[in-house]
């Protein structure tokens, strides 16, 4: 299992593989031919970023099984998604900040926010996640729990059945949807999202 990540250190942007508290800086390209420099710096020393820059984020909607249950909704035939925008990204450890025109009502316009659109903290390639959970934990308590066995399509379905739909691209990133228990921030809301065998994505959350 390899864990890739981008890190900005001394406003300089690079790459590379996360070993513990230690990252093994590559340059070149991260999808296609990535190359060990022999660098290696401390983690503790760089800030860490979204893990890829993608060129399109596809986002699903009602692809758990048990959240479908709970709305009432069926198992849909092709995956139902929306796409948010580049300004969304967000990385680890970053603020998500509530635009001041937003209420909390129309929930798809929410989607494209800016900094609405977190993901991290590392790609991480060679795992099996078909046994893993997802969890996620506000303020330390947690709200979801529920496997990845849960969607109704699996990553690689999802990957198969919007290839028929558009050219999906290196780095282009596709969230498989969430499970029952989503609920609204509080700002200074800490959400920390956790994924058996690739990581924990931790973030704030300010007006």
């Amino acid at each position: 299992m390899t864990q890739w990540v981008r890190f900005e250190a001394n406003g300089a942007t690079g790459f590379g593989v996360l070993d513990g508290n230690a990252i093994a800086v590559h340059s070149g390209d991260m999808f296609a031919a990535a190359d060990a420099t022999g660098e290696t710096l401390a983690a503790s020393d760089v800030s860490l970023l979204a893990p890829c820059v993608p060129g399109k984020f596809v986002a699903l909607w009602n692809n758990s099984a048990s959240a479908a249950d709970k709305q009432g909704l069926d198992k849909p035939e092709y995956p139902l998604f929306f796409l948010k925008p580049a300004t969304s990204y967000l990385g680890p450890g970053a603020v998500i900040r509530k635009p001041a025109s937003y209420d909390g009502p129309q929930w798809a316009r929410a989607k494209g926010f800016d900094t609405f659109g977190v993901f991290g903290p590392a790609i991480v390639t060679g795992a099996d996640l078909s046994g893993s959970a997802i969890r996620a934990e506000l303020n330390g308590r947690e709200r979801q729990n529920y496997p990845v066995s849960d969607l109704f399509m699996q990553p690689a379905e999802i990957v198969s059945k919007l290839s028929q739909s558009m050219t999906l691209e290196p780095g282009d990133l596709i969230a498989c949807g969430t499970g029952p228990g989503a609920l609204p921030m509080k700002p200074g809301a800490t959400i920390d999202v956790i994924i058996d065998g690739v990581g924990t994505l931790s973030n704030t959350y300010e007006e």
